[in-house]
């Protein structure tokens, strides 16, 4: 898609309010080879409104040729430009949180100690109670060692996090499960296939994402073998499910 290779920026314009205004300035974006997208209306007045107006440029070059253009053009002040990508992603874009607010020592006794402790009894005499009174039925591994991000390559786990956290956004809004990102610092297939399988006791299914090949094949292929869970890589599978589809 054209848009893929873009920067998007939010504009933040305060314009007379005067008919003609608000299409020239969009005329001065367009003469500027900048393409318009998403326009909110922040504040409207007797005098003037200001208008958050999103934009896709070439680069921070091709950015500040339009906002050179913008401040040129009468009748318009520009307030703010802002990376609205940047600020939805400070502080990260998932987060685990307690099903119950622990308001009070009734509460406190219960979610933990010493009430806890009967929940922990019964499931080591009956393992598959795990599913029905643990988190762990509904959490999903998704697991990378940043070496095939899509668009990007081999970036690294710690780089790859980003489009981890979009994945368990995804999947918590699509399907209802919640997915833990978990980034893996080593190539070696091995060592890849000891830790998923050490660490798979927490989960109900692993997502292999962003594995490069033909390495991911064999990682899948061996985890498979020693897991009775789902395993998946998204890049095989959830490409072939779209295909199919």
């Amino acid at each position: 898609m054209w848009w893929e290779d873009k920067l998007v920026r939010t504009l933040r314009c305060r314009l007379r309010q005067k008919p003609g205004v608000f299409g020239g300035l969009l005329s001065v974006i367009g003469k500027e080879k900048a393409y318009v997208g998403e326009i909110k209306i922040i504040h409207m007045g007797t005098n003037y409104m200001v208008r958050d107006i999103t934009i896709f440029v070439d680069d921070e070059a091709h950015l500040n040729k339009v906002v050179s253009a913008i401040k040129s053009f009468p009748e318009s002040e520009l307030l703010e430009v802002r990376d609205e990508v940047l600020e939805m992603h400070q502080g990260g874009k998932i987060a685990i949180r307690s099903r119950y607010e622990i308001n009070d020592i009734s509460v406190l006794r219960k979610v933990y100690t010493p009430g806890v402790a009967e929940v922990s009894l019964l499931i080591n005499k009956n393992p598959a109670l795990a599913r029905r009174y643990t988190a762990i039925r509904h959490l999903v591994a998704i697991v990378t060692d940043g070496s095939a991000v899509l668009g990007l390559g081999d970036i690294g786990p710690l780089a790859a996090m980003p489009v981890m956290e979009g994945k368990a956004s995804l999947m918590e809004t699509l399907t209802g499960l919640s997915a833990m990102p978990i980034l893996i610092n080593t190539k070696d297939p091995e060592r890849i296939i000891e830790t998923v399988t050490s660490i798979a006791p927490t989960f109900s299914a692993i997502q292999l994402e962003d594995i490069s090949a033909p390495r991911c094949f064999y990682i899948e292929e061996k985890i498979q073998e020693k897991l009775t869970i789902p395993v998946m890589h998204d890049d095989q599978h959830g490409t072939a499910c779209v295909v199919t589809a």
